[in-house]
């Protein structure tokens, strides 16, 4: 299974423009890495002028890049606790915007969770603000921003563009940026003003523009279709062990995420078959104690491992010898983390969310329906263990 990347379309004769990527964390850490390689691969075609701008500087994991590329990890550094302080009581509190999003959320559900995401989000783009004014607009012409996530920087390419002409602005939306960060609430600050001013938004599926065009986020004209991809793993493996079965998951340990849930699956496996369970489950998060303590509370039933993190998921699921990834995630945008198992030849346990079915269906895989837990984790944990005893059954999932 292999899904192909499609990246910004410019001309292949080389423009005479800048544009400067705002990344989460790559080239310095390693959330990004996979997806955003090879759309810059395709840019270096196309622009002579690449700035790569982080806004998380995680020295140890520093990626080696193309020199032509330049890396400037100076807005990183205005991105600490006591400048988003200071930003607070200096323009935040004055700030109209933050009012009227105040007003939209007040007396609403997980309102202090909204609160404090409201308010680090606009600080944030004053900071970004600041520190492009002063920092990056000397010749404005012909300057293009990319924003890889579409989060608090939209905010301040909406005060850019209405100061400044010549300059592009341009974003990606990946998943919570655009369905929320809470469980069962798709709240996500300042969206009504997030969009409208981008000269492109591309989105992973046209479930994300059905979404922006129903609440008039932004015009049709300025979306674009362009999900995330990999290349399919040349090494499969096939000859797989039939002693024991191997479960792996990898994603942030929060609630949206249904951690939980998957060890309770896992169990539910295990006590419908006398063959050895492994869980390996990678990430860190809030939810890491909780997590810790239900696999040790579990440990009776099968054998698991903790990691935070591994520098390849396709080197690691070969290495580990992985018959089964696991995604029970309430939102979605499109996982990466699916695909990349997919691309090595293993079938995926995964919720039955629309994102979700843009990946998996019966052929490849399985999917669950969280809300009858119970029922489909029993139907599901049989049809696995039905298919990993038959093996002409599992090695056609797994092709």
């Amino acid at each position: 299974f292999c899904l192909v990347m499609f990246y910004i379309y410019i001309p292949k004769m080389k423009i005479n423009k800048k544009i400067i990527i705002f990344t989460y964390d790559y080239p310095t850490g390693n959330s990004e890495n996979t997806f955003i390689q090879f759309e810059i691969s395709k840019l270096l075609n196309d622009f002579d002028d690449i700035e790569i701008i982080p806004q998380k500087n995680l020295k140890k994991n520093r990626k080696k890049i193309e020199k032509k590329i330049k890396v400037n990890l100076g807005f990183s550094k205005h991105l600490n606790n006591q400048n988003i302080i200071l930003n607070f009581f200096l323009y935040t509190i004055f700030s109209t915007d933050f009012y009227k999003e105040l007003n939209k959320i007040l007396f609403k559900k997980n309102f202090f969770l909204k609160l404090k995401m409201s308010i680090i989000e606009i600080t944030q783009s004053e900071i970004a603000y600041k520190w492009i004014k002063e920092y990056k607009i000397k010749k404005s012409k012909n300057i293009i921003f990319y924003s890889f996530w579409s989060n608090y920087l939209l905010l301040t390419f909406e005060r850019l563009k209405k100061e400044i002409k010549g300059i592009t602005t341009i974003s990606r939306a990946n998943g919570s940026d655009l369905n929320g960060y809470i469980k069962n609430d798709e709240y996500v600050p300042y969206i009504e003003k997030k969009f409208f001013s981008l000269d492109r938004i591309f989105l992973l599926s046209k479930l994300q523009e059905k979404l922006l065009l129903k609440k008039k986020l932004i015009k049709k004209k300025k979306t674009k279709i362009a999900p995330l991809g990999i290349y399919k793993s040349k090494k499969q493996n096939y000859k797989t062990s039939i002693k024991s079965i191997n479960f792996l998951s990898c994603n942030n340990f929060i609630k949206i995420k249904n951690n939980l849930e998957m060890i309770e699956f896992v169990k539910k496996v295990s006590e419908q078959t006398d063959k050895k369970i492994k869980y390996y489950i990678i990430g860190e998060g809030k939810e890491y104690n909780k997590i810790k303590l239900k696999l040790n509370e579990y440990k009776k039933y099968f054998n698991f491992k903790m990691i935070k993190r591994v520098k390849s998921l396709p080197d690691f699921i070969l290495k580990k010898n992985i018959h089964f990834f696991m995604n029970f995630s309430t939102q979605e945008g499109m996982s990466f983390s699916i695909m990349e198992a997919m691309s090595c030849g293993i079938p995926v346990i995964s919720s039955n969310i629309d994102a979700n079915k843009n990946l998996v269906d019966n052929s490849r895989g399985y999917l669950l329906n969280l809300k009858k837990s119970k029922n489909s984790y029993i139907s599901v944990s049989k049809k696995i263990l039905k298919d990993f005893n038959k093996r002409k059954n599992y090695i056609n999932k797994k092709k």
